[in-house]
């Protein structure tokens, strides 16, 4: 397995202990995220954006924008899982996720 998978696999057990250590949860969730971006996987970044958000993650202006331009304009029950997950999260830029329905 090459690091990077490793790497990916380590950030994913890490995000799926929450209950153990929420931050360290949510570094690991915004870590997916930001490598999601830096790799162009749009729908993954969108579904990670949701996984971050869902923790309560503080996510950063510029990734929702990224997500938002990414979204598959097709995808409902992705829409509707960002849409419950930014009601849940005080972090998201004012009516971003309305803005581009």
């Amino acid at each position: 397995m090459s690091r990077s998978r490793a790497a990916v696999r380590a950030m994913k057990q890490q995000a799926a202990c929450a209950g153990a250590s929420p931050q360290r949860a949510q570094e690991a969730l915004m870590a997916l995220l930001e490598r999601s971006i830096r790799f162009r996987h749009r729908r993954l970044a969108v579904l990670r954006l949701c996984d971050a958000m869902e923790s309560g993650a503080p996510v950063p202006e510029a990734q929702w924008r990224y997500c938002l331009e990414a979204m598959p304009s097709d995808d409902l029950a992705l829409r509707a899982r960002l849409e419950r997950a930014a009601r849940r999260n005080a972090s998201v830029p004012g009516d971003a996720v309305s803005r581009r329905s």
